[in-house]
């Protein structure tokens, strides 16, 4: 980098002498570690410049690159590396072609250092595998330029006259085969992306959230389960009917259940249900089913309406049975029918209270047995 603000400099110093004393003054308090005065002198040095030739903006860019790069060291904060990262690319479209090669150097140093001071990673992603994801693009591409190619031959209704009577189906064919088309490139992005995810997932790791649920530490896990929930919506398409969406749907609702907000637990939770039973069948018998169910169950009865309650935890209780057979002590079912005693002893049925107790009590010394 340090080449590329040597001819920043002297390009600067063409111009405004201003600019040049900035550049110089910020470059001295990042030596000492004054990170918020180069910044400041960095921000003015880029307005004084702003507008004018764009490659006169690059070595500023680069230096406040270099400050949200050692403040992101020492924050140990994500958002600092983001900043500096998206810095640099800014600097990378107004550079010259010469200059190229060592901007992307700093912005792969920028991505390693994200990995090691906010993740604690220091596997570096090699060249392999950048060649390889570039290729995969190219394919794509290739395969989306024959498929246009096929449809101008196969459908064209331009080469027909206007009162042909077979223009509307060739209009409707090629509508068609351009859906098809907008479909596969969609695929194609989706399929690309999670790769890249389960590729990431293979470096750092599990995501927390499951070490802060055993922890206790819902709030956190909330936050993790938002952030899947998100990235899931975005990767399948907001009302997208997939697994993975109800999963996270389903574990905000566990989430928000620990941390008693009971309104959040429910809509989470008939969120989730609702996606299971169109991907598995309204009248499907399925685990997943099964604890959305339970979940609502349990809100509905820390919200004090133990009639909904109950009809949730029945319905649940019964397809638990289905799934783990019906005389078989299951931990599930024994913890439907202790959910449907307590329900049942504040609705003031004292007898199925105890029978739907004694149950579960009996069921779960036969399988700790």
């Amino acid at each position: 980098m340090a080449e590329q603000q040597q001819k920043g400099c002297r390009a600067l110093q063409t111009g405004d002498l201003n600019t040049v004393e900035q550049l110089q003054e910020g470059r001295r308090a990042l030596q000492t570690g004054d990170l918020e005065k180069a910044e400041q002198n960095f921000a003015a040095a880029l307005k004084s410049v702003h507008g004018k030739e764009p490659s006169r903006e690059v070595e500023p860019l680069l230096n406040l690159t270099d400050v949200y790069l050692k403040r992101g060291m020492v924050s140990k904060d994500g958002d600092d590396f983001t900043k500096a990262a998206a810095l640099c690319n800014a600097a990378l479209v107004r550079a010259k072609t010469e200059d190229h090669d060592d901007i992307k150097q700093t912005i792969q140093l920028t991505n390693q250092s994200f990995a090691k001071h906010v993740l604690g990673i220091t596997q570096t992603v090699g060249i392999d595998d950048v060649d390889k994801h570039k290729t995969m693009l190219k394919e794509d591409r290739q395969q989306v330029t024959k498929e246009i190619e096929e449809i101008e031959q196969q459908a064209d209704p331009y080469c027909l006259d206007d009162d042909d009577p077979n223009i509307r189906e060739v209009e409707k064919k090629r509508v068609k085969a351009v859906k098809t088309l907008f479909d596969t490139i969609l695929h194609q992005r989706r399929t690309f992306i999670v790769g890249l995810i389960d590729e990431c997932m293979e470096v750092m790791g599990p995501p927390p959230c499951t070490a802060c649920c055993n922890t206790g530490d819902h709030i956190e896990a909330a936050s993790y389960h938002e952030q899947a929930l998100q990235m899931m919506r975005t990767i399948y398409g907001e009302n997208t009917a997939h697994p993975d969406i109800a999963s996270s749907l389903n574990n905000l609702g566990s989430a928000w259940l620990h941390l008693g907000d009971h309104k959040k637990a429910v809509s989470y939770s008939e969120q989730s249900l609702q996606i299971e039973r169109i991907i598995h069948g309204e009248n499907t018998a399925h685990p997943e089913i099964a604890s959305s169910l339970n979940n609502l169950g349990l809100a509905w009865s820390d919200l004090g309406d133990y009639k909904k309650a109950v009809s949730y935890h029945e319905q649940s209780l019964q397809m638990e049975r289905i799934i783990h057979g019906e005389n078989t002590a299951h931990p599930d079912i024994a913890s439907s029918l202790n959910n449907l005693g307590i329900a049942w002893l504040h609705l003031g049925d004292h007898k199925k209270a105890v029978s739907y107790s004694e149950q579960s009590l009996q069921m779960r010394a036969d399988y700790s047995w």
